[in-house]
């Protein structure tokens, strides 16, 4: 692009001046893979923390890559592959649930965000010997800087500046409450080393470098449940239908059984444990045939706690020798009224869901990698016991425990 500009003065003048200015455009060059066979790309820094990502997770930019497929119907594939052939890895350490592989592509134990990734490189096909087979993502853990920078961040999003639906406003159902609270923030710089030995400064600079991020989420919601619920005469064993005629009957379901069978009413036990609990009044006519059975929708918690800190550090020992330590670690604790499925009625879900996840490495970088690397990460689901009578619920006994 080329601008001139002429001056033109008064007539008379002798004076007159031309300024002539240029920008060149040069279009970036494409990186040729000129070593392996594999199709792979690099989201960067720049692109994580400008991109707009609505939970801060740097995972769903995998969508925008080449081959890669999601839907409402199935969980993110690449070039048609199970989600369960995706390998993720952080720092050379692979960060997934080792049981659950269903969403293996969307879902990393470790909560990555937008602060505590550096970029990460998604190898589509054609992956290393080094590398599991199906497709690669491979995330970086930001490291300091020679010079010292940080940032905060605080969102917030409240049902009290929502609207309710039509439906939940016909059926006098209240919006479902919601609070979320997302905050952080992360630090990093340079870091004095102390220096041992005689002679010399008694500190290192310009060697050592640290990087710190935190994240915190505080949900507090509800998730709106419809439930399908016995009408009090149902509950006692006698239904109500309508025969072929036409003509509404009703039949009692113990007087229908063989004389012997010795069952004559509802057991003690089922009645006690089970009948019970249920509620007895529904508020949905739309639900149910509201002959035997009815609709009762509620709002449930689903509440999310959630801790994310990230720590890194560098010693460049020289040119072509460094050693680094990360550490990260993930407590979360989870309602989960998705579990519950059609058992639960309380205003709780009956599953409770904590998750503690911690990964370290101390990698040593030179002519060869060496290091060492290491993941934990456990899961425990709590079945709480029945409420009383009258409170809701289901019965539920504790759950087991997961390790991998």
């Amino acid at each position: 692009m080329k601008i001139d500009i002429d001056a033109v003065f008064a007539s008379g003048s002798s004076r007159s001046w031309k300024h002539s200015e240029s920008v060149t455009v040069t279009a970036g060059v494409d990186v040729l893979n000129a070593t392996t066979g594999e199709l792979s790309n690099t989201v960067s820094t720049k692109q994580i923390i400008e991109l707009p990502l609505n939970g801060r997770n740097p995972l769903n930019l995998i969508a925008l890559q080449p081959g890669v497929s999601s839907n409402g119907a199935q969980n993110t594939s690449i070039n048609g592959l199970r989600t369960s052939f995706t390998n993720i890895t952080r720092d050379g350490l692979n960060v997934q649930d080792g049981f659950i592989r269903s969403n293996a592509t969307d879902f990393s134990p470790n909560r990555p965000s937008v602060d505590n990734t550096g970029e990460f490189t998604i190898t589509t096909s054609n992956s290393g010997a080094d590398q599991n087979g199906g497709a690669q993502v491979r995330q970086v853990t930001p490291r300091g800087e020679s010079k010292y920078h940080g940032s905060a961040f605080m969102f917030n999003r409240a049902s009290a500046f929502a609207s309710n639906n039509f439906f939940n406003n016909r059926n006098n159902v209240p919006i479902a409450f919601l609070n979320r609270n997302n905050f952080g923030g992360k630090v990093l710089g340079p870091m004095a080393l102390p220096r041992f030995g005689q002679g010399g400064k008694s500190w290192i600079k310009d060697k050592g470098f640290f990087f710190f991020s935190y994240e915190g989420l505080r949900t507090r919601q509800q998730t709106l449940q419809t439930r399908t619920i016995l009408l009090p005469q149902a509950r006692t064993g006698v239904f109500t239908y309508n025969d072929n005629a036409g003509v509404r009957r009703t039949a009692n379901l113990f007087s229908l059984l063989p004389a012997g069978s010795g069952i004559t009413g509802i057991d003690p036990t089922i009645q006690t444990r089970f009948l019970n609990n249920l509620p007895t009044v529904g508020n949905r006519t739309d639900v149910g045939d509201q002959i035997n059975t009815t609709g009762l929708s509620f709002n449930q918690q689903s509440n999310t706690t959630r801790n994310v800190y990230t720590t890194r550090l560098d010693y460049d020992i020289s040119e072509k020798h460094s050693l680094n330590g990360i550490y990260d670690y993930n407590k979360e604790a989870n309602n989960r009224p998705d579990v519950d499925g059609a058992q639960g009625f309380g205003t709780k879900p009956v599953v409770d869901q904590d998750r503690p996840t911690s990964c370290w490495s101390w990698p040593i970088a030179g002519h060869r990698a060496d290091g060492l690397r290491t993941r934990f990460a456990a899961a425990h689901s709590q079945r709480r016991s029945l409420p009383p009578a009258g409170q809701g619920g289901f019965l539920c006994q504790p759950d087991g425990h997961q390790q991998s």
